[in-house]
């Protein structure tokens, strides 16, 4: 429950620091609820593909993560 909690809120830190980056430019429109929600999904999927991949890599080369680290 924590790891998902955490991966939710990683990716959620992302979507709001992108949404008010946008908020900043002059002229910006404002990003429906809908539009953010899209981009959480994106977010999440991104992150975990990651850091699934990194969880793979070490699973199999045990020894060599530290070396590549």
């Amino acid at each position: 429950v924590s790891a998902l909690l955490s991966w939710s809120s990683l990716s959620w830190a992302l979507v709001s620091y992108t949404h008010f980056l946008g908020v900043l430019k002059p002229g910006h429109r404002v990003m429906p609820w809908a539009a953010l929600f899209c981009q959480q999904l994106w977010r999440m999927g991104m992150l975990g593909t990651r850091v699934l991949s990194l969880a793979l890599f070490c699973r199999a080369y045990r020894v060599w993560v530290l070396v590549v680290g």
